[in-house]
């Protein structure tokens, strides 16, 4: 999970023929969020710290919870 900020500006992402693919510059992305082609060539996505990969776990202990999503990319 990235961080789409970069360089003041908010990116949003695209599948694009298999490719990950900003759209307001078109740069190419890789699954390391380093931007490998384009005018954003070598810059780098922060990565978020998340945790849910103890989910299971927590629903199991409290079953009643709600899950919700969080709109970090503008979908």
């Amino acid at each position: 999970m990235y961080d789409p900020n970069l360089n003041d500006q908010k990116l949003t992402f695209k599948i694009e023929f298999g490719n990950i693919v900003d759209e307001q510059t078109g740069s190419l992305w890789n699954l390391f969020s380093e931007a490998v082609t384009g005018k954003l060539k070598s810059d780098r996505l922060a990565a978020v710290v998340h945790a849910n990969h103890f989910w299971f776990t927590w629903s199991a202990l409290f079953p009643d919870s709600e899950l919700r999503k969080a709109d970090f990319f503008g979908s």
